[in-house]
């Protein structure tokens, strides 16, 4: 179930559940859906997804979530250290 409004992003369709997972279908007359992913979050996910500069935000209860394309969920090592 999602309280979420869809996000429209390009040709494709965002939707967060409850459950933590974003759900994205292709934006056509059919529904197609591409991918769900699970966040892990463990907390529903109320609020609509936002993209901006090529960004997808996702906030759950105390996390937000910045998905670009490329991106780590590792970080790089700082050379300053």
């Amino acid at each position: 179930m999602s309280w979420s409004a869809p996000l429209i992003a390009g040709e494709q369709v965002f939707i967060a559940d409850q459950d933590g997972a974003v759900h994205v279908f292709e934006l056509a007359k059919e529904k197609k859906l591409v991918s769900r992913e699970d966040l892990g979050v463990g907390v529903m996910i109320a609020g609509t997804p936002a993209a901006a500069n090529g960004v997808l935000f996702i906030a759950a209860f105390n996390t937000l979530f910045a998905i670009a394309e490329g991106a780590s969920s590792t970080p790089e090592p700082n050379d300053d250290e």
